[in-house]
C-alpha cells in the first residue's frame, strides 16, 4: 500500500515536471519556479491527504491548474492560485502564510475564492441569475471565478467517488449556476462539458443511448456536413472571402434537453448539426457587412427558417459575443445550424 502510494506521488511529480516545462503560459524561468514552489507548498501542505477516489490530494490541485493553464489560457498567477486554491480550507495553513510566501494578489484570489465556499448564498437565494450575479461581484479579480470554474470542472469529472447526496447537490450548482456562468464568459467548450457530465451522472442510462446513437451514425454525419459545406465554400471563394469553416455536433446535453422539451426523440432533434463560419474582414468593409453577405450566400443556396434566425451583430450579447445565426434546410431535408 505504502509503495502504491508512492508510485501515485511520484507519477504527479513527473508529471508535473512535464507541465511546468512545457506549458506555454510560463514565459521565462523566473515563472516557472514560481509556480514550483506553489506545486511544493501545496504538496507539504496536503502531505498524507486524499480525495475520495483515494487519489492524493496534490492531483486535485493540480489537475484545477492544468485546466486554468491549458484549457482557459491563463498563466502564471493563475496556475498558483489553482494550486493553492484548497490550502487554507483544508490544511493548518491561513491566508497570511499565502501571502508571506507569494504576495497579495494571489492571496486576494484564494480569499475571493473562499468567500465562495463559506457564503451561505446557495441556500439563500432561489433564482440562479441572482446566485451568478453575486458570483461576478464577489471579487474583483475574474481570475476567482475563472479558478473555480476550474475546480468545478474537476469535481464533475471525478463525480463518481463522491455519495449521492454530494453529487446532486454538485450537479445543481453546476447546472444552475456554473454552468450558465461558463457560458457568458465565454466559456463554451467549459460549459458544455460541465453539461454533459452532470448528465452523464444524473442519467448515465440517456447519456450513453445518445452517445453511442451519435457514435454510430459518425461517419455518416461527417460524409453529409462535407456535402453540406461544399456549394457554400464554393460561393464564399467565389466571393473573395478570407474565412474558415468549422463543423460540429449538438452536445449531448443540449440532445436531451431538446428532446425533452419538444417530448421528441432522438431522430427528431432537427439541429443535430452546426457550421460556423469565421472569417477575415476586408480593410475596406465593416464586419457586420461581410457576417451579413455571408449570410445571405448561405440563404441563397439553402432555404432558411426565420424564426430561428439570432442576430448579434448589432445587438452585441453581453459578453461581447457577436455573430449572425441562421438555421437553413439542406437539400437532404436536414437542419443545419
Amino acid at each position: 500500500m505504502v509503495q502504491q502510494s508512492r508510485f501515485k506521488y511520484q507519477k504527479i511529480q513527473n508529471d508535473f515536471d512535464s507541465y511546468v516545462k512545457n506549458c506555454y503560459g510560463f514565459k521565462t524561468e523566473e515563472e516557472r519556479l514560481k509556480v514550483r514552489k506553489a506545486f511544493e507548498f501545496a504538496l507539504q501542505a496536503h502531505s498524507g491527504m486524499t480525495r475520495y477516489s483515494d487519489e492524493p490530494y496534490i492531483n486535485h490541485s493540480f489537475e484545477v491548474a492544468k485546466i486554468v493553464t491549458r484549457v482557459m489560457g491563463l498563466g502564471t498567477k493563475s496556475a498558483i492560485a489553482a494550486l493553492l486554491h484548497d490550502v487554507i480550507d483544508k490544511t493548518e495553513y491561513d491566508i497570511e502564510d499565502i501571502e508571506r510566501h507569494f504576495g497579495s494578489k494571489i492571496a486576494n484570489i484564494i480569499i475571493g475564492l473562499q468567500k465562495i465556499k463559506e457564503s451561505d448564498f446557495f441556500s439563500n437565494h432561489s433564482q440562479a441569475s441572482k446566485l451568478r450575479e453575486i458570483l461576478l461581484s464577489i471579487s474583483d479579480d475574474i481570475r476567482v471565478i475563472l479558478v473555480k470554474l476550474a475546480d468545478r470542472l474537476h469535481n464533475i469529472r471525478t463525480i463518481e467517488f463522491v455519495s449521492y447526496e454530494k453529487q446532486q447537490k454538485t450537479i445543481n450548482e453546476i447546472l444552475k449556476v456554473y454552468a450558465p456562468l461558463a457560458h457568458r464568459l465565454g466559456l463554451y467548450n467549459i460549459k458544455t462539458e460541465l453539461e454533459d457530465l452532470c448528465l452523464k451522472a444524473n442519467n448515465p442510462e440517456i447519456y450513453n443511448q445518445i452517445t453511442n446513437k451519435l457514435k454510430d451514425n459518425k461517419r455518416e454525419r461527417l460524409q453529409f456536413i462535407n456535402r453540406f459545406i461544399q456549394p457554400v465554400r464554393k460561393e464564399l471563394e467565389q466571393n473573395q472571402i478570407d474565412f474558415t469553416l468549422k463543423s460540429r455536433s449538438k452536445s449531448i446535453y443540449s440532445i436531451y434537453k431538446k428532446m425533452q422539451t419538444k417530448k421528441i426523440g432522438f431522430e427528431e432533434v432537427y439541429d443535430l448539426f452546426a457550421v460556423r463560419i469565421i472569417f477575415k474582414c476586408p480593410k475596406e468593409e465593416k464586419e457586420n457587412t461581410t457576417a451579413i453577405k455571408i449570410g445571405k450566400i448561405v440563404s441563397a443556396i439553402y432555404s432558411e427558417k426565420e424564426d430561428r434566425r439570432r442576430d448579434w451583430l448589432y445587438n452585441t450579447k453581453d459578453t461581447g459575443y457577436q455573430a449572425l445565426h441562421l438555421t437553413v434546410l439542406s437539400t437532404e431535408g436536414k437542419w443545419v445550424e
